[in-house]
């Protein structure tokens, strides 16, 4: 299993993450939630990715999520309707996705 790079934790400051095309990310760790400043997260061609951190919730400021080409995200976890600054949500290309609640 390849996991979000932990060491990147501690970069409280910044505000846009690109991991596009990291087809071999299968889970964002819990570390997402230091990431505090973070507006724009690109999972777009993270084709491995099954699931998002409970800790993504805590991303507050995050206005931008693209989740274009997650071929195997099943489902959505409800922390994404914490996430109120969230303008824009990419959504296409998902062959996997069955639900969008872990409920």
């Amino acid at each position: 299993m390849i996991s979000f790079p932990s060491k990147l934790a501690n970069l409280s400051s910044l505000t846009t993450f690109d991991l596009r095309n990291y087809s071999n990310l299968t889970s964002l760790s819990n570390e997402l939630k230091n990431l505090s400043s973070l507006t724009t997260l690109d999972l777009r061609g993270c084709s491995s990715l099954t699931s998002f951190s409970k800790e993504l919730k805590n991303l507050s400021l995050l206005i931008k999520l693209n989740l274009r080409g997650c071929l195997s995200l099943t489902s959505f976890l409800n922390e994404l309707a914490h996430l109120s600054s969230l303008t824009i949500l990419y959504l296409s290309y998902f062959s996997s996705l069955t639900n969008l609640s872990n409920e």
